[in-house]
């Protein structure tokens, strides 16, 4: 049984053993087996449903009949239907490692890791040397056991050492973790694996950027956008090490392509906004916040970074008005009540402006020397 990431272990697919000579049912048998893809999903289903309907059918064909039609059901996107099949499958075989395996997978779509988790279980205890189900059950543990994950990925890369998912996946925890140098290290095997998987490239330019390493982060962002021109992550980041390295043309030059990339994401105005607000080229910046908010109106970091602008360019009123925004969408932001201190002292409005810092220290005590 061999998967990868995106891939649906439903595609176990088991013989059943042949033992009644009519036509009707071998084509069932034949349709429910669906060797060498022949059959639609709806003739595999059918011709399960048949042949689980033969008289005197023995407890191990019913049981694979019901696991290939859960198969089907599942790749049918009838995840319900599909572990009511895996259901009868165990009932009627309780040793049946591939239908633990398919029925943990179907739990992970519904997102119940609660409940793949014990039949990932079954399937390493009936089968120990699967190294998908350690890497599935690894993917189950990732948003509530980080350290397990890891573990499974290990034990998935120890059995198939050419596991170029189990490499990337158990990369993506370690940068999660801030291990970062472990994270490079499987990011570089998982490469050499695929050399050609732009995504791979772009990842371990995020764990470069992560460690302050612009020049390879820049490096591993411009081999993606070289395998995927289109790649919109790749163009946003490269931009954001660029900008770190206040190289303003080649991350506005990024930014464009992004945008012409995804017109409608705010994000990409506001980092744009960003990058010209630091080369103090107010106007233009100005115009890509105004874009990012009407984009996303609720945008709440949007509005306190208009405002930073507004209150650089000293035009204070229109700054209040965007840390009244900020405030309004996160009434717990001390960054927008210390910058409309600022903006309303300027203003000559002492006791509204000490009120507001006094806000945003009881918030963050710190916030003064943060703020700029």
């Amino acid at each position: 049984m061999r998967v990868g990431v995106g891939c649906v272990p439903f595609l176990i697919i088991l013989a059943i053993a042949s033992a009644a000579p009519a036509q009707t049912v071998v084509e069932s048998r034949a349709a429910c087996t669906n060797k060498g893809e022949a059959y639609s999903l709806q003739q595999r289903i059918a011709g399960c449903t048949a042949a689980i309907a033969i008289k005197g059918e023995s407890a191990g064909n019913l049981a694979t009949s019901h696991l290939n039609r859960g198969v089907a059901n599942g790749n049918d996107r009838q995840t319900a239907l599909a572990i009511a099949d895996f259901d009868q499958a165990i009932r009627l075989n309780p040793n049946f490692g591939d239908a633990y395996f398919s029925r943990a997978f179907a739990y992970s779509r519904l997102n119940r890791h609660d409940r793949a988790i014990p039949d990932y279980d079954q399937a390493i205890r009936i089968t120990p040397t699967n190294a998908e189900a350690y890497f599935y059950r690894g993917n189950a543990y990732v948003t509530v056991s980080p350290d397990r994950a890891i573990a499974n990925y290990s034990e998935a890369i120890r059995l198939k050492p050419d596991y170029a998912d189990a490499l990337k996946l158990r990369a993506i925890v370690y940068r999660e973790q801030n291990q970062l140098a472990l994270a490079i290290a499987d990011f570089d095997r998982a490469i050499i694996l695929r050399p050609r998987s732009a995504d791979l490239f772009h990842h371990r330019g995020n764990a470069y950027a992560d460690r302050s390493d612009d020049t390879r982060a820049i490096a591993d962002f411009s081999e993606a956008i070289r395998l995927d021109p289109t790649f919109l992550g790749a163009f946003n980041n490269r931009a954001i090490a660029y900008r770190r390295q206040k190289k303003l043309t080649e991350a506005v030059a990024d930014y464009d392509q992004a945008i012409r990339l995804s017109p409608k994401l705010a994000i990409l105005y506001f980092n744009r906004a960003n990058a010209l607000a630091d080369h103090l080229q107010s106007d233009r910046a100005l115009a890509d916040f105004d874009k990012a908010i009407q984009l996303d109106p609720k945008f709440a970091v949007g509005y306190l970074n208009r405002g930073n602008l507004y209150r650089k360019m000293r035009q204070h009123v229109r700054a209040i008005g965007d840390y009244n925004q900020v405030i309004r969408l996160t009434p717990n932001d001390a960054r927008a009540f210390y910058g409309r201190g600022l903006a309303r002292a300027a203003l000559g409005q002492r006791r509204e402006a000490a009120a507001d810092i006094a806000s945003a220290t009881k918030i963050d005590p710190v916030i003064a020397s943060q703020y700029h």
